[in-house]
């Protein structure tokens, strides 16, 4: 084991070439050069925190790190455009852009500056590390909890994975969720119970005939539901894996089936904002076992949600992420019409919100084969 303060290369240079060489991207020595990240602004303290969640998970690939950080905090560019680290280097194109290749040595720095504060050797990240899922329930300390856990009665939970065509559990009762609607009632009923402020009118069916005068229909018990579905939707995990552009396939009305035609277009609620609705057909890989082997979740439709083939298909239905919420804003004491849905104020230990699941489980990225998409996820939902 080297001595504390020590890297077993011949100083930061040498380890940047090293990472050169890996990634077969040219990256220069940093160490010593001064360049200007603008129109980035280039925070030393976040990048390190970043880069510490990345240590504290076990990773000690410099050069992974460094692509995995600079990819988090600096994409997209300021000015909206996507951006691949290691930066992408064609004159023609006027790539990089500004500051794209200063931040992307700025990071490879701290990361060499960081692991040997720590004193950590650098090597080779073990990417087949099983991930463990436990059986878990909203009252364990710890919310929002780092693990990877399903609700032990496959209940929809803010904090954990909820698994779709598989039963769920009420005491005696036993039921399967079926549709976008239903999912979000859970979701947001366990959300005001874990803050103490359960309010069942607003998340259970109305009765038949009820009129816009039930508290199910008021103005704050909508915005929530469409608060918490938005972000059940738009969480960058559930959509890269399940998002579509199919408004059939997310429960709207398909003409092939009785009460729908071609004059009675599907309905889109359930693909706002950003019109791409999950795929509630069984058309997934079994991520969850995907991830119980050490392997990374893998999306299996196209991006209108038809099926791939060959090692690319699946057959299984979707297991989506809760993310966690903000229950303070949920708190018996907030007014009707300040009550928020969001994870603003929560974080994991990686620097990364709950909008997207625990290290273990991002950390694994995603298999995507499908393009057309330069950002997972909805903008400005939170």
């Amino acid at each position: 084991m080297p001595q504390s303060g020590t890297i077993l290369l011949a100083g930061g240079a040498a380890l940047l070439a090293f990472m050169a060489m890996r990634r077969r991207r040219p990256v220069a020595a940093s160490s010593g050069i001064l360049c200007d990240p603008g129109p980035y602004q280039y925070n030393n303290a976040q990048v390190v925190q970043r880069i510490d969640g990345y240590l504290d998970s076990g990773r000690r690939d410099p050069a992974s790190i460094t692509v995995d950080v600079a990819t988090d905090l600096f994409n997209p560019h300021p000015s909206g455009a996507n951006v691949v680290f290691p930066p992408v280097i064609n004159a023609q194109q006027n790539l990089p852009l500004p500051g794209v290749q200063c931040a992307f040595e700025l990071v490879g720095r701290d990361v060499l500056n960081r692991m040997q504060e720590r004193g950590i050797q650098p090597g080779v990240d073990d990417d087949n590390t099983p991930v463990i899922f436990g059986a878990g329930d909203a009252d364990m300390p710890g919310y929002p909890w780092d693990s990877p856990f399903v609700q032990k009665d496959n209940y929809p939970t803010p904090g954990m994975f909820f698994l779709v065509g598989a039963p769920t559990k009420v005491g005696s009762d036993q039921f399967t969720i079926q549709s976008d609607g239903h999912l979000v009632r859970a979701a947001l009923g366990s959300a005001m119970a874990m803050a103490g402020n359960y309010k069942p009118d607003w998340v259970k069916s109305p009765p038949e005939g009820a009129d816009s005068s039930h508290p199910y229909f008021n103005t704050n018990a909508k915005r929530l539901r469409s608060q918490m579905a938005k972000l059940i939707r738009y969480s960058p995990w559930n959509d890269e894996l399940y998002g579509q552009t199919n408004a059939n396939y997310a429960g709207g009305n398909d003409p092939t089936k009785p009460g729908g035609n071609a004059s009675n277009p599907a309905t889109t609620y359930m693909m706002e904002p950003c019109m791409r609705g999950l795929n509630w057909l069984p058309r997934h890989a079994d991520n969850i076992g995907r991830l119980a082997q050490g392997l990374a979740p893998k999306r299996t439709t196209t991006l209108s949600g038809e099926k791939l083939t060959g090692d690319n298909a699946g057959s299984k239905h979707m297991q989506l992420w809760i993310p966690a919420v903000n229950l303070a804003n949920l708190a018996p004491n907030v007014p009707d019409a300040s009550l928020t849905i969001t994870t603003n104020g929560l974080n994991f230990p990686t620097g990364d919100a709950t909008l997207v699941p625990p290290p273990a489980v991002w950390g694994k990225g995603i298999v995507n084969p499908v393009g057309g998409v330069s950002q997972w996820g909805c903008p400005g939902v939170q």
